[in-house]
């Protein structure tokens, strides 16, 4: 069985036949007609993290940054982010925690120390699975 990288993977999974459209390059030997079907296994990667709105990520080159509320104040995060859906990235940190408040809303203007407020409804980073309102 040849190990090969894949090209392109879809973003999502059909729900009701739970197939996915992935395309990979094979070797031109390979024994295969144009667009014929092929049961194919992969080996996935799993990785731990937290999972937070897009808007909440403020890229700055190589890190990225992530704002939660701490005692009314603005505290930056330095985070490295993973799987983006369009719509949360999972992000690791050494110092953020599953359930810190973080800043989706004006984020791009707040600095390090700033005083802010908690809007209702706003958005707590959550392990890697699901978003959470409180």
């Amino acid at each position: 069985m040849s190990k090969r990288p894949s090209e392109l993977v879809s973003e999502s999974i059909d729900p009701q036949t739970r197939l996915a459209s992935v395309y990979a390059t094979l070797p031109d030997d390979a024994p295969l007609l144009l667009g014929q079907y092929v049961r194919a296994s992969a080996e996935v990667d799993v990785k731990q993290g937290l999972i937070v709105p897009r808007q909440a990520v403020l890229p700055n080159g190589v890190t990225s940054t992530v704002f939660t509320i701490v005692d009314g104040k603005a505290v930056a995060h330095e985070v490295q982010v993973g799987i983006d859906n369009g719509r949360e990235i999972q992000i690791e940190s050494k110092d953020l925690k599953a359930g810190m408040p973080v800043i989706t809303v004006g984020s791009s203007q707040v600095s390090d120390g700033m005083q802010v407020s908690v809007a209702p409804n706003s958005t707590l980073a959550t392990p890697t699975g699901k978003t959470q309102s409180c």
